[in-house]
């Protein structure tokens, strides 16, 4: 991951009494080119933000097709 930086997404729930919010900072100290999301919500924030986490995996699924298209 340090190494290859690969496209990643990071959706957390910043009330997370399991996950702390620096758990989410590491991916992007581990993979400068992360996209980390803090979401308003705790353990079960995919069932809490469903549509946002939706449309952030779909941009990021269109930026890497764009990025490959482009090479």
């Amino acid at each position: 991951m340090r190494d290859r930086r690969p496209p990643m997404l990071v959706l957390w729930g910043k009330n997370d009494p399991f996950f702390t919010v620096a758990g989410a900072e590491a991916y992007r100290r581990d993979n400068t080119g992360a996209t980390v999301v803090l979401l308003d919500g705790g353990h079960f924030a995919i069932e809490e933000h469903s549509g946002t986490i939706a449309e952030a995996m779909r941009a990021l699924a269109d930026r890497v097709k764009a990025q490959a298209a482009a090479s």
